[in-house]
């Protein structure tokens, strides 16, 4: 790798994915500490609904594959629930278009963007999403950027088996993986700790030209 390959690869490296929470994040604490929110302010997304069109598939993407926690409400008793750290995804569906809930599955959501993630092990994903393609005969892993060097994963680029949502995967910064697991009270050594451990940011993508208006919804009322 020459000179200039090697600078643009530091350069890419910081912007994507740094080793520690830069101080922007971490306010004045210490790098590895999470900052203060505003007051009155909306920290964390409790959880988003999707349709699929086989709850089994989904399962064994979300939990097998991503490595989501699993969790189970009283009040989601149709749903499977993959636990993003604190968020979690409600997974609706029926099995190769079986009735839910005694009425005909609806069709599969496709998110208008992408969800935005963390894990604490990339290559652990990465082989996971691979196989499960394979045996899906399906294509899983959109890309792979090798950033700092052809043998370390920066980004991966994943869709559902269902080719209806896009996932960006980068492995969390040293330091904040037993800080998010700590979030939902999962030990650092706990043999069944996630491997999922966030949903980071989220991308909507509106019409043109209606950007400025939900903008002003969110500054507004959250």
């Amino acid at each position: 790798m020459g000179i200039i390959e090697s600078t643009l690869g530091n350069a890419m490296q910081r912007m994507l994915m740094p080793t520690e929470v830069p101080d922007w994040y971490a306010g004045g604490r210490r790098k590895t500490a999470f900052p203060e929110g505003p007051a009155n302010s909306l920290l964390l997304i409790g959880h988003f609904g999707l349709q699929v069109p086989d709850s089994e598939t989904a399962r064994q993407f979300y939990i097998d594959a991503l490595g989501a926690g699993t969790r189970k409400l009283e009040a989601v008793q149709d749903s499977i629930i993959a636990a993003a750290g604190a968020t979690e995804f409600r997974l609706r569906g029926g099995a190769g278009g079986a009735t839910v809930g005694g009425c005909e599955a609806e069709p599969a959501s496709v998110w208008p963007g992408h969800f935005y993630i963390w894990v604490a092990d990339i290559r652990r994903v990465h082989e996971a999403c691979e196989a499960l393609g394979t045996k899906m005969g399906c294509q899983i892993v959109e890309d792979v950027h090798h950033v700092t060097s052809d043998d370390t994963i920066d980004v991966l680029v994943l869709q559902d088996p269902f080719s209806c949502n896009r996932f960006v995967v980068n492995q969390a910064p040293k330091g904040l993986v037993p800080k998010m697991r700590g979030l939902v009270g999962v030990g650092e050594d706990a043999a069944d700790a996630p491997n999922l451990l966030g949903v980071i940011e989220v991308m909507y993508l509106v019409p043109s030209g209606k950007s400025a208006a939900a903008a002003r919804f969110y500054q507004h009322f959250l």
